[in-house]
């Protein structure tokens, strides 16, 4: 979710004081719900996990299939041993060797005596390949997607450390084979199986953010309508911190009422033709968009965020804000929503009566029968 900085400009007195008083800034507190991209069956609450294959590497990790389900965690659905509304199914291949090369590096070294002299190291070029695949079907048997995600064709280079002669560089690869293999091994499956997860929130997660910030800025205390313009600070911080992923923000809306018709009643003061208070009136209105944008009330925080951009002064925030307005209309209609303030009672979530589980694909099963050195 991006940041939107909400300026609470101050307005000019009766006396004509200049419109460049000395502004801070002041964090606030956001908490809603990420709505999935590509979102499944509304009626799904529980899903199930299942890791197979790789069982060499993963002895070699000292993990397990079912440590690594940890990586698949999601907010939105109950997580149960067998039988969800959809089962994650990850494959995971073995480490085969797809070429070794030796490889040479020459440079110039100055000498004491200002002469240069030739040295040339020497290391080995490893090319390998560990192929994961994964699937994600219903308990209907409906497969949603059965993919590689990443697969042989997807060659990956490790270097081994530069040596005097090829002699060296052969032994150490020879003597530390083991070692090198199961890092690479390791890594790979951590790292792949961390991006799939959050590929996996992403598309199909009601996913809870409860640490986003946003930041208001401030009149600074010397000023001397500061009273004003804090209140209307503390009036907006107050409900935002009451804010949570899975609670309606009907009342926050009233709350917010005090400080939002404050800034609609100070932009009026403001002449449009005066580059400055011009300025004034785009932040009033920014101001606005952007709460109402929090407070899942699109069509005000469109229409205020349009007036902000029309304006012709610094337009780039107005515009991002309203991409991010119809970004989240789009979800809001894929999700069949008005809110990004969704509670799912997963405690008393039911799985379905019954539950196809799809076999272990062939082609995963001859790999993972497989000599280790890769010869499939």
């Amino acid at each position: 979710m991006k940041k939107y900085f909400l300026v609470l400009a101050m307005l000019p007195s009766l006396l004509g004081i200049a419109f460049a008083q000395k502004i801070k800034q002041e964090r606030i507190n956001v908490q809603y719900t990420q709505l999935p991209g590509a979102p499944l069956d509304p009626s799904f609450t529980t899903y199930t996990v299942r890791i197979r294959g790789g069982s060499y590497h993963l002895e070699s990790m000292r993990t397990t299939p079912a440590a690594l389900e940890k990586f698949f965690t999601m907010d939105g659905f109950k997580k149960i041993p067998g039988g969800g509304h959809f089962t994650i199914d990850v494959n995971i291949g073995f480490l085969r060797i797809e070429s070794d090369k030796m490889e040479s590096t020459s440079t110039k070294v100055k000498q004491k005596d200002g002469t240069e002299k030739t040295v040339t190291t020497y290391y080995k070029t490893i090319q390998w390949s560990l192929p994961i695949s994964w699937r994600l079907y219903d308990y209907e048997g409906k497969v949603v997607f059965d993919t590689y995600w990443v697969g042989r064709d997807k060659l990956q280079t490790y270097n081994t450390p530069s040596s005097n002669t090829t002699g060296e560089a052969s032994r150490y690869w020879a003597d530390n084979y083991n070692r090198i293999t199961n890092d690479l091994a390791s890594n790979h499956i951590n790292s792949n199986l961390r991006e799939m997860g959050q590929h996996i929130r992403q598309s199909f997660d009601f996913q809870k953010i409860v640490r986003a910030t946003d930041e208001l800025e401030v009149l600074r205390e010397k000023d001397e309508e500061y009273a004003e313009y804090n209140q209307a600070f503390e009036t907006v911080k107050v409900a935002f911190a009451q804010m949570t992923p899975d609670q309606p923000v009907d009342k926050l809306r009233e709350t917010v009422k005090p400080a939002v018709e404050f800034w609609l009643k100070a932009k009026d003061k403001y002449d449009p033709t005066d580059k400055k208070q011009k300025g004034l009136i785009h932040a009033c209105l920014f101001n606005t968009a952007s709460v109402f944008y929090w407070l899942d009330d699109l069509e005000s925080a469109e229409r205020y965020a349009n007036q902000a951009n029309d304006l012709d002064w610094k337009e780039g925030r107005s515009k991002r804000l309203l991409r991010e307005i119809e970004g989240t209309r789009k979800l809001f209609a894929a999700n069949k929503v008005t809110t990004r303030h969704i509670f799912r009672d997963l405690e008393n979530a039911i799985p379905p009566a019954k539950a196809i589980e799809l076999a272990e694909k062939a082609e995963e099963e001859a790999a993972n029968s497989a000599v280790f050195n890769g010869h499939l």
